[in-house]
């Protein structure tokens, strides 16, 4: 499940910023209609209100995602691994971080967020394929996965929303886009 959401939602916010790309979306269309979609609504949210759940959406994506890494884990290798698998997560997550922010100074947060979020989805799928054949290969995949993308993926959120909003119309939405942080 918490595969198919992160998948889900991933998917949908690539789709908008190639809508974006070609001039069929709008300046805050970093995920409109995955909200509406979700949840039914009989009206659209505004920007906001998009972004509200978008944020609530990806902390609820992280937060399961690191109980599905540590169930997955744990249950598949001895705890005396554990340290080794957070070092390598470390490393590698800073790797990671240093790859997107480069990125990031090179192009728009837009374009960042869309070849993050591809990749995130492709492993996403790869390592639920993976769980299937080899289930200690993909705790080790996972376990990485989620060390390197959690964050970054959050981060990124942040950057669009800042690049949505101009300063002073963000002090009013921020505090509410970020609640459930």
């Amino acid at each position: 499940a918490v595969l198919l959401l992160g998948l889900m939602g991933d998917l949908h916010l690539i789709r908008d910023h190639l809508a974006l790309r070609r001039g069929r979306g709008k300046q805050h269309d970093y995920g409109v209609g995955l909200a509406n979609l979700v949840l039914n609504l009989p009206r659209p949210l505004d920007a906001d209100g998009e972004m509200f759940v978008h944020e609530h959406l990806a902390a609820a994506q992280q937060v399961a995602a690191k109980a599905t890494r540590d169930a997955l884990f744990l249950s598949n290798l001895p705890v005396t691994v554990l340290p080794i698998a957070s070092g390598l997560t470390a490393g590698f997550s800073l790797l990671g971080v240093l790859a997107f922010s480069r990125g990031m100074a090179r192009s728009s947060p837009p374009v960042m967020m869309r070849w993050t979020l591809a990749a995130n989805a492709i492993l996403l799928a790869a390592e639920w394929s993976l769980a299937l054949a080899a289930p200690r290969l993909a705790a080790v995949a996972v376990y990485l996965h989620t060390g390197v993308f959690g964050a970054t993926l959050i981060s990124g959120f942040w950057s669009l929303v800042n690049e949505r909003f101009d300063p002073h119309t963000a002090r009013q939405v921020v505090g509410r886009i970020g609640t459930g942080a």
